[in-house]
């Protein structure tokens, strides 16, 4: 397999040997050569003027082949940013190929002119030409033209700025030839992380991530499906999930519902499974799941609200100051206070007590408190509340239905239900 590597003697830029079959050959740009037991040295620059050619292992020329007319050049140095460019004496404004990290070298446009010079522009704005609508890989590769309209690509912008202290300027005009600028002195873009380890929640109160949790931002995005959670002061992390639902409306905003019922549309009445992994539409009738209740809900201090409503159009809310669901060693036990609203504190009762479902009694009763109010809930022998029950579509009395007896007494069932979580630093 063909490969490119760098040799540096005496500031001399030399390309490499190629064989090929049974004899050798050279190659202007050290695009190849016949592989051996190991490769290890990499091209960092091709110069176009090239005649002699080598071959290198690790640690020591293996194999020099001279090839006619050679010109040896000197090698340009390798620049970390436009900065870099800057201070070595390049200053006029234009494409320069930079390696910030020691990763890819790529190409980027240096404004230096503006503000000291040794600018890297990694976005462009000024004619149109370019559609800026794009999805999640344009933006994390990059699109358009370095000398017109571009986005250079988070990616880059990563390499750019991960390490050291870093300036961002933003210029702006307008159609009258009016200019203005913002300067920040911090700046910095971190790389998105996936997968084992990390997470994040529809509000954000609660990722694991580093020991200390600050500010977090929940943006849902009706099309991408993705929430984005950012640390107070700059991006620190940014972390994108797959489908979470975010009420941004109520009580200013930033909960994370986690169950929603109002038209009967999902069984509710289902196994311990179920209701540990989530089920349902999250834009419609759904339970998130207690594993992630409890994943939003272990770290800091957190509030519940619960939403209620009836068939005759009323609505009533219970707020509670303290909410933690514990993990699964534990089914999950409910840590519920400090109520206030307009629904009665039904929650007090089942305060500490494990989840229970039809298949995994945790209710403390000789019988089994799901089965008989058809549903799933942190029952105590049994309930005040079964927001899990059977749905009914008219309004009627039922041990088994959706209640909050607190509210509607003698069992009256209820229309609608919500239940949200979000951090109280915040509310």
């Amino acid at each position: 397999m063909s490969k490119m590597f760098i040799f540096m003697l005496l500031l001399l830029c030399l390309t490499a040997t190629i064989d090929e079959g049974q004899g050798s050959h050279c190659m202007a740009d050290c695009t190849g050569y016949k592989h051996e037991s190991s490769l290890y040295i990499r091209v960092c620059c091709i110069i176009s003027n090239l005649g002699q050619t080598i071959r290198m292992r690790e640690g020591r020329v293996k194999t020099i082949m001279v090839c006619p007319d050679v010109r040896p050049q000197a090698c340009p140095p390798v620049l970390t940013d436009c900065k870099d460019w800057y201070n070595n004496g390049s200053t006029t404004s234009g494409l320069y190929n930079i390696n910030p990290d020691g990763g890819t070298p790529f190409t980027v446009y240096c404004d230096m002119e503006t503000d000291g010079g040794g600018w890297t522009v990694f976005q462009r704005r000024q004619d149109g030409s370019v559609d800026f609508y794009r999805n999640w890989t344009d933006y994390e590769n990059g699109f358009g033209g370095l000398t017109g309209e571009f986005w250079l690509g988070l990616s880059k912008i990563n390499h750019l700025t991960k390490e050291g202290s870093n300036t961002l300027r933003v210029d702006l005009g307008d159609f009258e030839g009016n200019t203005v600028y913002a300067n920040y002195s911090t700046f910095s873009v971190v790389t998105i992380v996936e997968g084992e380890g990390s997470y994040c929640m529809a509000d954000c109160t609660g990722y694991k991530h580093e020991p200390s949790l600050y500010i977090r931002t929940c943006y849902n995005s009706s099309n991408l499906g993705q929430t984005i959670c950012m640390r107070e002061g700059r991006v620190k992390t940014v972390i994108v999930c797959p489908n979470v639902y975010c009420d941004m409306e109520t009580d200013i905003g930033g909960w994370t519902v986690f169950q929603r019922r109002q038209d009967g549309s999902v069984d509710f009445y289902r196994n311990w499974t179920d209701y540990e992994n989530g089920f349902g539409d999250l834009t419609g009738e759904f339970w998130l799941g207690l594993s992630k209740i409890h994943r939003l809900t272990k770290e800091g201090s957190n509030t519940l609200r619960v939403d209620l409503g009836d068939f005759e159009g009323n609505t009533a809310y219970a707020n509670y100051s303290t909410f933690n669901v514990n993990d699964g060693s534990t089914e999950y036990i409910l840590t519920v206070g400090g109520y206030s609203g307009t629904a009665g504190d039904c929650m007090y009762y089942h305060n500490e007590y494990r989840f229970t479902t039809r298949d995994n009694n945790n209710d403390g009763w000789h019988r089994n408190c799901a089965q008989g109010f058809t549903g799933a809930w942190w029952y105590n022998k049994c309930l005040n509340s079964n927001l899990n029950g059977q749905y009914f579509n008219t309004a009627t009395s039922d041990t088994q239905g959706v209640t909050w007896l607190c509210w509607k007494n003698n069992y009256a069932t209820l229309k609608f239900s919500e239940m949200k979580t979000s951090c109280n630093n915040y509310m």
